[in-house]
């Protein structure tokens, strides 16, 4: 289970909404690089990687899945991160 991110609540005393959606765009940037580069690391899971295992196919397709699965979890990280930032920057407006 997931814990829900908790939108911080803008204040005199603490950090103002820009300098907080700056950081996290910063985060969003990083994230985004990281999708890129997954997505050209697909050599991962190539068969030519497993045709020596007992069920390469098999094998083959549990490792795609895998490596799907942590894609979605990045992408579903990418969201969260975009829609604190969003309530963030509602607070500053």
């Amino acid at each position: 289970m997931t814990l829900p991110l908790v939108v911080p609540k803008i204040n005199l005393n603490g950090n103002s909404a820009a300098s907080l959606v700056e950081q996290l765009a910063a985060v969003l940037k990083a994230i985004t690089t990281l999708k890129a580069t997954m997505a050209e690391a697909s050599d991962v899971v190539h068969g030519r990687n497993f045709q020596t295992f007992d069920d390469p196919v098999g094998t083959r397709d549990l490792a795609d899945a895998a490596w799907l699965e942590r894609r979605r979890m990045i992408e579903v990280l990418h969201q969260d991160i975009t829609a604190l930032a969003l309530a963030i920057q509602e607070q500053g407006e």
